[in-house]
């Protein structure tokens, strides 16, 4: 590290090796890394950094014989630079080379030419690497130790501007997106400076329209968090741009983000006898929650599809057809709460089917004894964005009784309410694209008072707003993500590519239980929004 560190800062002056350096012995391979990232877009005292990294490489090549071996990387590490090629060639790859969104930290790019290394039988091994090594992927602490059959020569590119503000991330702070209703959003800015910046401004647009702004102060080399408060018009996808202004230096200064905004969350309670009270309660006070209530007799199975989520609300018997309907259901996207009913005559045994095929734990016998809930697993990602903080002493619902649950090894279970005496009340089980809620108490008073408690709304919207697979507002060019496509079937004989204006891609995919993932390996190198597109249909 230490070694590595001083290579960096010894080079005031780009170093290129000598007429009589000791590589000009035998035959040499040679690695040459270009950082093209946007920070390269700054101007030193020998004009444009990405030009000067260009003219730099070229007397590189001047030192060497036309016989040796030659390799070109950039931050796309693109398959056809991944072998070596002759002077000539390369002379050719260097004038394509162009500024990318994509950027690479330090360690990938010492990797990589490592690895490209062990396709040569050259005896002398030398990897150049020109960079303005900004201090975001310049990180000394995650390189690995370097290979010693390898020279390293670190070539400094210094522009005029050393000092940098830029976006990180963004953030909305609600699960839920309401149109017409004040909506916030937070981002991170981060003051790679010296200097502290007065009054500085962040904007938003969403749509194409001006929405807020927020003006903060940044101390020297601060990151900090600001909000801006907004208004949703449109249902559907929304499109935006979080921006900031810090010429010269603005290819960081727009963070895009997109989101869906639903008209309503539509919820259908099929009751075992009459609906109840509680849950409807919560749900009428907020227009956003459409509830259906339907008697056992009376489903309508081929509307299922048209829900978020399934309450089954103490029904005594489940038929075969109403267990096979849930299950489709729930692969396909859709959550289920499921309530035990109050007569527990043969329940276990008819929920338990329904159970097995989901992978859930089993019901057992009941249990009479009084206990409180101890436990909100506030780690899991069910509850982020619930509770800012939960006192050490405050006062949790309490049960009268509940079924027991067995405890299955080869579950994927996520326990969220739990008992002092370590009986699980609520558990998340995902299944395929959805997720199962078990509730080991019905929601009524001779059973439990949390219906009555102040964790029951934020609870019960969670549930019916839980995705185990949550989209993101954003993902960054360069690395390496998976894409799920949400709560979508798809046929294994569909390809979908990404477009955006006259340009297209077919990313690696990947279909799975009727769940899409994509893979943009490197693909995609410009920033803004693209359409997912189906050759059956448009997404």
């Amino acid at each position: 590290m230490l070694i590595l560190s001083a290579l960096i800062l010894a080079f005031a002056q780009p170093y290129i090796p000598g007429e009589n350096s000791n590589e000009k012995t035998g035959k040499n391979a040679v690695s040459i890394y270009i950082d093209n990232s946007f920070s390269m877009h700054n101007v030193g005292q020998e004009g444009d950094l990405i030009e000067l990294g260009k003219r730099k490489t070229s007397q590189i090549l001047s030192r060497y014989r036309e016989a040796d071996q030659f390799q070109l990387l950039t931050n796309d590490f693109k398959v056809e630079r991944q072998s070596f090629v002759n002077k000539a060639d390369l002379s050719d790859q260097l004038s394509n080379v162009e500024v990318s969104p994509v950027s690479r930290n330090l360690d990938q790019v010492l990797q990589r030419q490592s690895a490209i290394f062990d396709n040569t039988k050259a005896g002398n091994k030398s990897a150049f690497i020109l960079s303005d090594f900004q201090k975001s992927t310049t990180q000394l602490n995650k390189i690995n130790s370097l290979d010693s059959s390898i020279n390293y020569y670190f070539l400094p590119l210094k522009g005029n501007q050393e000092g940098n503000i830029f976006i990180d991330s963004a953030w909305l702070t609600s699960p839920i997106l309401k149109v017409n209703q004040t909506n916030t959003i937070q981002f991170k800015v981060v003051n790679e400076s010296d200097e502290a910046i007065n009054d500085f401004t962040g904007k938003l647009k969403l749509n194409g329209r001006q929405k807020g702004m927020a003006s903060f102060d940044l101390e020297a080399n601060e990151t900090k968090t600001a909000e801006i408060a907004f208004n949703i018009t449109e249902t559907g996808w929304n499109s935006g741009k979080i921006s900031i202004s810090d010429y010269p230096i603005t290819f960081d200064d727009t963070y895009n983000i997109s989101f869906p905004v639903q008209e309503t969350s539509r919820i259908l309670s099929i009751n075992g006898n009459q609906p109840n009270r509680f849950l409807n309660a919560v749900f009428k006070t907020d227009p956003y929650f459409n509830v259906t209530n339907q008697q056992t007799g009376n489903i309508n199975f081929s509307a299922f599809s048209r829900y978020s989520l399934i309450i089954v609300n103490e029904i005594n018997q489940l038929s075969s057809g109403l267990k096979a309907e849930l299950i489709d259901f729930t692969s396909k996207g859709g959550n289920v709460l499921l309530l035990p009913p109050s007569d527990t005559t043969g329940t276990s045994g008819n929920y338990n089917s329904l159970l097995g095929q989901i992978g859930a734990d089993l019901l057992q016998s009941t249990s009479k004894r009084v206990d409180d809930i101890e436990n909100l697993n506030l780690d899991h990602p069910f509850f982020q964005n619930v509770f800012e903080d939960v006192p050490d002493n405050v006062q949790l619902p309490q049960v009268n009784k509940y079924y027991k649950m067995t405890s299955m090894a080869q579950t994927r279970k996520r326990n969220l309410l739990k008992l002092k005496n370590g009986n699980n009340i609520l558990n998340l089980y995902p299944y395929e694209q959805g997720n199962l809620f078990l509730s080991a108490v019905p929601f009524n008073e001779n059973w439990t008072n949390l219906p009555k408690h102040a964790i029951f709304v934020p609870v019960l919207y969670k549930i019916s707003l839980y995705s185990s697979n949550p989209y993101n507002l954003a993902y960054t060019i360069g690395e390496d993500q998976a894409i799920p496509v949400q709560k979508t079937l798809i046929s294994t004989d569909e390809v979908f590519k990404l477009k955006k204006n006259n340009f297209e891609v077919i990313p690696p995919q990947e279909v799975k239980g009727g769940k899409l993932t994509m893979y943009l390996s490197g693909q995609i190198e410009e920033a803004g929004f693209y359409k997912l597109v189906s050759n059956q249909r448009e997404g």
